[in-house]
């Protein structure tokens, strides 16, 4: 199976199987080869772990995998890894967990954070995510943002 199609099946399935999904992302960690590839499959776990599974450290081990192989400094575009570990921390508590980022990652990564929020019932903490998701993001996000 291609990791698009992994991908794919991770979302077809993670409402009814979110740790299996988890499972097949993290032993397929080698298999992501470029920046879109990254995006979907860091986009997937943080989803599976902001919503559907109790543990971000599990999801934030294998983004870390990701983040080591992907991210330095002449390779800015492959931050999605970073800012995926950065909502997972930010939902767990920490607060400066967001401070490095740049604005727009910032704003995806509130507007995903008060999604996951929502999902839980936490409303104010979803209205107050999403009020600063909309204040960073004033002047607009990237196509294809989290």
């Amino acid at each position: 199976m291609e990791i698009e199609e992994l991908i794919a099946d991770g979302w077809r399935r993670h409402d009814d199987d979110p740790q299996s999904v988890h499972d097949g992302l993290a032993q397929s960690v080698m298999r992501v080869s470029d920046e879109a590839q990254l995006r979907a499959f860091s986009r997937l776990l943080t989803h599976v772990h902001a919503e559907h599974l109790d543990n971000r450290e599990a999801g934030i081990s294998v983004l870390e995998q990701l983040r080591v192989r992907f991210e330095d400094e002449a390779r800015a575009a492959y931050r999605p890894a970073t800012t995926s570990i950065a909502i997972l921390r930010f939902l767990d508590g920490d607060s400066k967990a967001l401070t490095h980022l740049t604005g727009e990652e910032r704003a995806g990564a509130l507007a995903t954070a008060a999604s996951a929020r929502a999902w839980h019932g936490q409303l104010d903490q979803a209205l107050a995510a999403y009020e600063r998701a909309c204040e960073e993001g004033s002047e607009g996000l990237p196509a294809g943002g989290s």
